[in-house]
């Protein structure tokens, strides 16, 4: 895909041409326009063939979905992520991280080869077709009114079976992009943890959809994976009360949201994870749009 002219640039007419000239230039627009989305399509097969099966944890509807947002997001933002080695392939986890616009859970788990499980308000699970689908990619309902020890005994349940499960504790999206103080909701499901916690910051998210938006804006957005915290750690820490706990895991998302969102900016050029992505021509889509920036 390098090389490849952006799809703005390929739809670029001149104001003023000879009318041969103009249906001549709408043909030829028409046509690499169809080139363009067929090798994308092709490259999204091909990739999505080569899957490795994982019954468990993975399904037809959420192998489709992740082929599909990686499609779109390849046609609107320049992503880029850093640490996804730093996620245990052999074991479930919990991942925390700032929360900067609807778009997270999707940039989370877009790279990773297996699902993340998201907690949504039950409400929405009562929508046709929307309820089921968020069924079959993994996303858990959960009462916000009357959360309590059967939701923290299902998110443990999953960990243990390998599965990653995803919680923003600050609890709403950010208006400025700066991360919020914690809720304590979830000390209790972290003192029940025995999986590695991954602090994963966000940058880009809130001005590539801030919040009240309707539409993507062609942003750079980029997602830090941090070192994981053992669960010994953690129990540590717990002992020395909640805030202490609160404390230390908030400055360790606000390292990786700092990084990441220096990075969407422009400030800092860490090494990323492309050397990882130089075989997978379906994760190859998300890199195009920045070979040509």
């Amino acid at each position: 895909m390098r090389g490849e002219r952006p799809l703005a640039a390929t739809l670029a007419i001149p104001r003023r041409e000879a009318s041969g000239n103009f249906c001549q230039r709408r043909i030829v627009t028409a046509v690499a326009v169809r080139c363009n989305l067929r090798r994308r399509l092709a490259a999204g097969i091909v990739s999505l063939m080569k899957e490795p099966t994982v019954p468990s944890r993975r399904n037809a509807p959420w192998l489709l979905s992740q082929w599909l947002l990686r499609i779109i997001f390849s046609l609107w933002l320049r992503y880029r992520s850093k640490g996804r080695d730093n996620l245990r392939a052999d074991e479930g986890g919990l991942v925390l991280a700032n929360h900067q616009s609807f778009l997270d859970p999707l940039l989370i788990g877009l790279p990773l080869s297996r699902p993340v499980s998201f907690l949504a308000r039950d409400s929405l699970f009562r929508i046709p077709l929307l309820g089921p689908f968020l069924r079959a990619t993994f996303v858990l309902p959960v009462n916000r009114d009357a959360a309590g020890s059967d939701s923290i005994r299902e998110l443990v349940t999953r960990m243990k079976h390998g599965f990653l499960v995803g919680i923003f504790p600050e609890g709403t999206r950010t208006t400025d992009g700066a991360v919020a103080d914690f809720k304590p909701g979830f000390v209790a499901l972290l003192k029940r943890c025995d999986q590695p916690v991954y602090p994963i910051g966000i940058g880009g998210a809130n001005r590539a959809m801030p919040k009240g938006a309707w539409f993507l804006r062609p942003r750079q957005v980029c997602v830090v994976y941090g070192e994981p915290i053992d669960p010994e750690e953690l129990q540590a820490l717990a002992k020395q009360g909640r805030s202490a706990l609160l404390e230390f895991i908030r400055n360790r998302v606000v390292e990786c949201a700092d990084e990441a969102d220096a990075w969407a900016l422009g400030e800092c050029d860490p090494h990323d994870d492309a050397a990882a992505d130089e075989g997978d021509p379906y994760f190859g889509l998300l890199r195009s749009t920045d070979d040509v920036a």
